[in-house]
């Protein structure tokens, strides 16, 4: 049933996503009832990276109580990336983490 809805929202792009982003999004899909519109955009993108931060980025909902399976779900994204998409995913968590220790900052 939320397989089906997900598949059904995600459109012919749903059959070039690997086993782990349909999970995810089957997921996804059962704790919200259906995917919202945000990530259908991204869904029908294709770019994973850009599923898994929508994803992520609903772990607020709620006052945060499903963020650990938001971050499963992004997580289960971004293991089907491609060496590149990885690459990418990882240089811009890591911009965010860069902590300025110069002795103008300090």
């Amino acid at each position: 049933k939320f397989r089906a809805r997900a598949k059904k929202q995600s459109g012919k792009i749903w059959d070039s996503y690997g086993d782990a982003t349909k999970a995810a999004l089957t997921s996804y899909t059962y704790n919200y009832g259906s995917l919202t519109d945000t990530l259908v955009k991204a869904v029908r993108s294709g770019d994973k990276r850009r599923i898994a931060t929508e994803i992520r980025a609903r772990g607020e909902d709620n006052d945060g109580v499903n963020r650990n399976r938001r971050d499963a779900e992004a997580n289960l994204v971004e293991s089907e990336y491609s060496a590149n998409e990885y690459k990418a995913a990882m240089d811009e968590r890591n911009k965010e983490c860069i902590i300025d220790l110069s002795p103008a900052s300090l």
